[in-house]
């Protein structure tokens, strides 16, 4: 019998730790990320490797996305996809923000000042992020109608951009050549995995009860490995970047605003429709990304700085949210309540 009691004691701080570890692993990955960075950096016997590293994360990356994608939408309810209010009111806010930038941007003659919106108007434009439905599992909001929201967003991205960046650039593409160039960066890594979860739900049921009874934390430990490789990427492109120093810590500063100004709008339209976690994820965590890769072809490399501090952010912002929810949670529990959910 004591030895049972051992066992259950370990169990339990077992759990507790991981549960620990869960809650920070995005720090702790954007940590490793930037000791990665530094050694690639300053240690110079490790440059011959650059090249395969370079060309490993070209290949690997992209089929991890995909993986926790597909993990994520096995659990997503078909049934629970359905339009909701709040959809429509953040796809409203965003674009009715988006124009006031460009029409600001369009009346500012300082460098400094576009640069600076420029990269707001980047920050907000660009579609939820694919990892928004892990992050609102673990938060236990409602992935289903995340995972609309996140399809509807990425579609109103790339219709967006190409539709209003000829306003403030000297692109002389048209619409269409624009909409295609985007719709193969923000759409095939969503639909893909979505449609293939679908098809090994229905018709390989005993693979897809596999992987939501058993791989539940699989996509959240799969997007903690991306984003040791993202936080890298940035800071590459900061290090790398003309600027002055202050000016780029001034940049990193207003991308913290606007990440936390853009979480609590969606936290407040979606408290008012009772999906508060869901909506803030939606409208906070973005497909940085992409809004990189936007900045540099459609405006200029100093853009992008403000969308690749927010990939910084936006982690933080989320590891504080599971820290905080274990928190509230193991107070729950020890008052005989049961776990928050949306």
């Amino acid at each position: 019998m004591k030895d049972c009691a051992i066992c259950v004691r370990h169990m339990i701080d077992r759990e507790k730790l991981v549960k620990k570890l869960q809650a920070w692993l995005l720090a702790i990955a954007i940590c490793i990320g930037c000791i990665v960075y530094a050694a690639f950096h300053y240690l110079s016997f490790l440059s011959p490797l650059k090249p395969y590293v370079n060309l490993g994360l070209e290949y690997v990356v992209p089929w991890l996305i995909f993986i926790m994608l597909f993990v994520s939408f096995c659990k997503v309810d078909v049934k629970e996809m359905r339009p909701r209010k709040w959809h429509a009111a953040l796809l409203v806010i965003q674009l009715v923000l988006s124009v006031v930038f460009i029409l600001i941007i369009r009346t500012t003659s300082s460098e400094a000042v576009v640069y600076t919106l420029e990269g707001v108007l980047v920050c907000v434009i660009i579609p939820t992020a694919a990892a928004a439905a892990v992050i609102t599992g673990k938060l236990g909001g409602n992935e289903s109608s995340l995972t609309s929201y996140m399809i509807m967003s990425n579609m109103a991205s790339a219709v967006l951009i190409p539709f209003l960046f000829p306003f403030i650039t000297n692109n002389d593409a048209g619409f269409i050549e624009d909409f295609l160039q985007i719709l193969p960066r923000v759409f095939p890594m969503i639909v893909m995995p979505f449609v293939t979860a679908l098809a090994v739900k229905y018709y390989v049921p005993r693979f897809h009860h596999f992987i939501v009874t058993k791989c539940k934390n699989l996509a959240f430990y799969i997007w903690a490995t991306t984003t040791i490789t993202i936080t890298g990427e940035v800071l590459r492109s900061i290090v790398n970047s003309k600027e002055e120093g202050s000016f780029l810590l001034f940049l990193a500063l207003v991308s913290l605003i606007v990440c936390l100004i853009q979480f609590c709008i969606g936290k407040f339209v979606g408290h008012i429709a009772g999906q508060r976690i869901s909506a803030g994820q939606a409208f906070g965590q973005k497909n940085m990304v992409f809004g990189v890769w936007v900045a540099l072809s459609y405006l200029a490399p100093t853009a992008a700085i403000s969308p690749g501090c927010y990939v910084l952010w936006q982690n933080l912002v989320n590891s504080y949210q599971l820290w905080y929810r274990d928190k509230w949670n193991d107070r729950l529990q020890k008052q005989g309540k049961s776990p928050y959910q949306e």
